[in-house]
């Protein structure tokens, strides 16, 4: 079996979506609104992969990029965000 996508955004809708998306594509989704959470997560779970927004209320998804490649089989990270610049 396939290890679960850890998903970290605090846009609940967003997280709606991937889960949807995913789950679609038969992938087993966890997921998580904070840093904090996603961190916590990313210890515990063996991943297949993590998406997490740029932007979180605690932190941001670079520290999460930081603790995955700690790990001694890092997942790949995928950071987003929706927050655009003028």
């Amino acid at each position: 079996m396939a290890k679960p996508i850890l998903v970290v955004d605090d846009e609940a809708d967003l997280v709606t979506t991937y889960e949807r998306l995913l789950r679609r594509q038969g992938y087993r989704v966890l997921t998580a609104s904070t840093c904090r959470d996603g961190l916590a997560v990313i210890q515990t779970e063996p991943l297949g992969l993590v998406i997490a927004d740029l932007r979180l209320p605690d932190g941001d998804g670079l520290d999460l990029v930081r603790a995955a490649r700690a790990l001694a089989a890092p997942p790949p990270v995928l950071v987003a965000t929706a927050l655009v610049s003028r």
